[in-house]
């Protein structure tokens, strides 16, 4: 808990101590609550939004759109393109694989049983939560609740 904690409280001192010159910021965040949030995404290119220029803030976030996101926030980006397929039997070909070989490699993010790993599936609470724990270093354990 203390490293989560710790985390928000750098990211929260780190983004608020400078101002960043941002891309466009996409049309349907434009003039809303969380148009900063996603230009600053954006700027430390951990989103990119989609190739129609929008970001769908409504949308659901997928598994693969979770997996990338992380890669690209443990700053291994740049390995997902030195890497091979994920070995999932439903993401050859697919955009985000790389970034699924990269988090799954890291013990990161689970397929399931019947060998897929659902890319374009919406990711649920719990596994996003399981997902962000592991890439914090702790053990599925820790993304339990203890009553």
């Amino acid at each position: 808990m203390k490293k989560i904690l710790a985390l928000v409280l750098v990211l929260t001192l780190v983004l608020g101590s400078f101002g960043m010159a941002f891309a466009a910021t996409p049309a349907d965040v434009q003039d809303t609550d969380f148009a900063t949030p996603v230009d600053v995404l954006m700027a430390l290119e951990v989103v990119t939004g989609y190739p129609d220029g929008t970001f769908n803030p409504d949308g659901a976030v997928t598994r693969a759109e979770m997996a990338t996101m992380l890669v690209k926030v443990l700053g291994l980006g740049d390995v997902a393109s030195f890497v091979g397929a994920s070995g999932f039997s439903d993401t050859a070909g697919h955009w985000a694989d790389k970034y699924i070989a990269v988090v799954s490699g890291q013990d990161i993010v689970n397929g399931y049983p019947d060998g897929t790993f659902k890319p374009n599936a919406p990711v649920s609470f719990p596994e996003a939560i399981t997902m962000i724990v592991r890439a914090l270093g702790y053990t599925d354990d820790a993304a339990s609740i203890k009553g």
